[in-house]
């Protein structure tokens, strides 16, 4: 009777394991958040109505850059989560909200953009996110923008011969202090026989008023927004990357530059009057370090590898 006691305990315990593991199967996670615009829109006539502000005076000025600056409505778009086994969308909410529901426990890559025909390039473009849903759900702040930063370079040795097999890596930085700004991961490139590579799908620095402090001498990190920089490492075999090197890299790229040089023109008009230290006045810093770009891609980043 004990036997048949065990083995009915046995039996028990055994269907309880395989209902657990049936409703783990079965339940299901949600990725919730919103998506905003990552460009500013500001008019011609707007950023007239600035540059008259800022002769006027600080009060006239922060009026009129507070209406200029005000945050744009959020676009309609659709944003996908998907991994090896699933894929799923939703349209964002006219406030720019979306809720991804009913997805397995695992990790996804999530990202946003304009609704298009097939084949054609969308309108406006997130990056795209690695997200982990397992315990508990994810929010996920997204942000879209014409066009994505690439970043492109060459691998030349101490002789400036091209290195093949290069493994070129670009990390975001700084790594935001919330979970609700996603980073979008390394991203990898190995170099063919010129020793060239491309990085593509970083979010480009687009704020003027950030751009133009970042112009004056000073720094782009924050932790409390998305990453600004990409830090680029590489590995080859017997090498290893030159140490007085530059490897992070501002994603500040051509389209963006004139709104922060304008930005910057205006903030020392208003500091010519009280300003007493000719050393420290505002402006466009020589010593600012700014690879140069052509439309969304950042160009002539080159790495240079000596002997290990």
């Amino acid at each position: 009777m004990a036997r048949h006691l065990v083995l009915a305990t046995a039996v028990l315990l055994l269907s309880l394991a395989f209902a657990s593991g049936a409703d783990a199967q079965t339940e299901t996670r949600e990725i919730r958040g919103r998506v905003s615009l990552g460009v500013e829109t500001i008019t011609e006539a707007q950023w007239r109505e600035l540059e008259g502000a800022a002769a006027t005076g600080p009060a006239a000025f922060e009026k009129v850059l507070r209406e200029a600056f005000a945050p744009s409505a959020p676009p309609i778009v659709e944003v996908t989560a998907c991994n090896a086994w699933t894929s799923c969308t939703v349209a964002s909410n006219p406030d720019g909200t979306y809720v991804l529901r009913d997805l397995g426990t695992g990790i996804y890559t999530v990202s946003a953009r304009t609704r298009s025909e097939p084949g054609a390039v969308p309108d406006l473009v997130s990056p795209s996110f690695p997200v982990r849903v397992v315990e508990n759900n994810a929010i996920v702040s997204l942000r879209v923008y014409p066009e994505l930063v690439t970043i492109r370079g060459k691998v030349i040795d101490a002789d400036g011969r091209p290195v093949a097999g290069a493994q070129v890596t670009g990390s975001p930085i700084p790594i935001p202090e919330t979970s609700e700004i996603p980073t979008i991961g390394n991203v990898t490139y190995q170099t063919g026989s010129d020793g060239c590579y491309a990085l593509r799908g970083f979010p480009p620095v687009t704020s003027a008023y950030r751009i133009a402090g970042y112009l004056n001498g000073g720094s782009l990190r924050t932790q409390t927004d998305f990453s600004t920089y990409a830090q680029i490492r590489v590995e080859a075999d017997g090498l290893r990357q030159r140490e007085d090197q530059r490897c992070e890299i501002p994603l500040i790229t051509e389209a963006y530059l004139p709104a922060g040089r304008r930005f910057l023109k205006m903030m020392a008009q208003l500091r010519q009057s009280s300003e007493t230290d000719p050393d420290d006045r505002i402006g466009e810093k020589e010593d600012v370090y700014l690879p140069a770009s052509e439309g969304a891609t950042i160009m002539d980043v080159d790495v240079i590898l000596v002997e290990d």
